[in-house]
């Protein structure tokens, strides 16, 4: 898109605002803790880039875990950035913030249209999923993201350099880091393939083909790589991912809907409140329904096909995930992705009006988004607590600072796997069996059972000492 000198000035400006805001926004997450799960999903490729061997070690119980039950790169690459810091979090964090950046910024930076990535800003959810280390709002996320920005220049019939990078990259990092989503992404653009109908639909279909071998291959061999590492053979490395997907799933929609319907409705229940936690309801609103009853209402009936499947490459996973009711462990993080391709449905919808009408419709879609939006984003900015999963808690660094103030090498401490960073080069048990035998524990206080030679209290965690020796405050 060709702009003079007046509107490079005002896009500068524009995109430094976009950075500022979400800086400045997004800055206390760096001072969050770890919370479930987030460990689990850097660990191995820790280790690896530690000592060559690409495993888990969970303690004194499990002391070395597979990993594959996803594809590996989210692991790799949260590895390298959990060197930033001195137990990891900051560079975790830090992964966190900067796929989510980029997920705000593309729409703008294709579209030129700063409404809908000011309306991703003011998002609770994508505020909260820019602090979370999960596959899906870091590398899910960024590879989703480029898999978007390829439709959206195949919409506005850009098929230049852009086009083939988001293409080729996108589609590889959704191969290596989450197969779930890479099916969303095939559907997609196997029904764009299915449309296409230009002299050069061979040279697509030729750039699909490649992508797709080219991802699985570096998958194959990179799993087979690893694999090694840790004595695993391709069965157990590269296959095993595929296995795992193929049990959760029809655990999910066969096991659970049928044998466990009363599993099945708590897991929705949950699901639907913390859907209401993010205000996701709303959003949906205002990036999905607003946008296309707007469509309707002006262009009558005369959008463009190609343009609509912008909306689908949200809905389909947003719909998929929803049936199944994955509630991400009281984050629903499945749902990020979708907002992407949404905003960039927002800009080609606006850049395609006129411009009096534009400022009508984005001036609605902000004002709806401050309403419905901000005020919880705002309460979740001064939170200091977790704001995913795990929400409110906190005071596990600092337990985990008080018990390592008074333990040796040759204690063992029971620990939740969420606190593992935090006791590096030191024993501990996740999960300890009845009967084994630890110095002392970090428990969530909720949940604290049994009698202890003393105890201490940190926010929503309690230390609970059972060797004396290790007592006196």
């Amino acid at each position: 898109m060709n702009i003079g000198l007046n509107d490079r000035q005002k896009a500068v400006w524009q995109l430094c605002l976009l950075i500022v805001i979400y800086v400045v926004s997004r800055w206390s997450h760096f001072s969050r803790e770890y919370v479930f799960e987030e460990p689990y999903n850097f660990m191995a490729g820790r280790r690896f880039w530690e000592s060559g061997v690409f495993s888990m070690n969970m303690g004194e119980i499990n002391s070395l875990v597979s990993p594959f039950h996803k594809p590996p790169l989210t692991m790799l690459v949260g590895g390298l950035f959990s060197f930033i810091g001195s137990d990891g979090l900051w560079g975790i964090r830090l992964l966190s913030f900067l796929c989510g950046l980029v997920a705000v910024l593309l729409p703008y930076f294709y579209t030129k249209n700063i409404v809908a990535s000011l309306m991703m800003l003011l998002s609770p959810f994508l505020f909260a999923g820019s602090s979370h280390f999960q596959i899906d709002p870091t590398m899910g996320l960024l590879g989703y993201s480029m898999v978007s920005v390829a439709l959206y220049l195949w919409c506005v019939q850009r098929q230049d350099g852009h086009f083939y990078v988001h293409f080729y990259f996108g589609f590889l990092i959704l191969w290596l880091s989450k197969i779930e989503i890479l099916v969303f992404a095939l559907i997609l653009w196997s029904l764009v393939l299915l449309i296409w109908k230009k002299e050069n639909a061979k040279g697509l279909w030729l750039s699909f083909v490649k992508a797709q071998s080219i991802g699985f291959l570096s998958l194959a061999v990179l799993c087979v790589f690893l694999g090694k590492t840790s004595g695993l053979d391709a069965h157990q490395s590269f296959l095993n991912i595929f296995v795992q997907i193929q049990t959760v799933v029809m655990d999910t929609l066969v096991s659970d809907q049928v044998y466990n319907p009363e599993l099945s409705h708590r897991r929705r229940q949950l699901m639907l409140d913390s859907m209401k936690y993010y205000n996701l309801f709303a959003e949906v609103v205002f990036f999905f329904v607003a946008p296309v009853l707007a469509s309707l209402a002006i262009f009558r009936g005369k959008v463009d096909v190609r343009s609509l499947l912008l909306l689908l490459a949200g809905a389909l996973p947003f719909a998929a995930y929803f049936v199944m009711a994955w509630n991400g462990d009281g984050f629903p993080r499945y749902f990020l992705i979708s907002f992407v391709p949404w905003a960039f449905y927002i800009g080609h919808m606006l850049n395609s009006m006129q411009d009096k009408l534009r400022s009508r419709i984005a001036a609605v879609l902000l004002v709806m988004a401050c309403l419905f939006s901000a005020p919880r984003t705002f309460e979740l900015m001064f939170q200091k607590s977790s704001v995913t999963v795990l929400q409110g808690y906190s005071g596990l660094r600092d337990a985990a600072t008080f018990l390592k103030q008074k333990i040796t090498p040759k204690h063992i401490v029971a620990i939740p796997e969420w606190g593992i960073p935090y006791f590096s080069g030191l024993r501990y048990a996740v999960s300890p069996p009845k009967g084994f035998s630890v110095d002392a524990a970090i428990v969530d206080a909720k949940e604290v059972q049994g009698e202890a030679a003393c105890r201490q209290g940190f926010s929503s965690y309690e230390v609970l000492i059972y060797n004396k020796e290790l007592c006196g405050f």
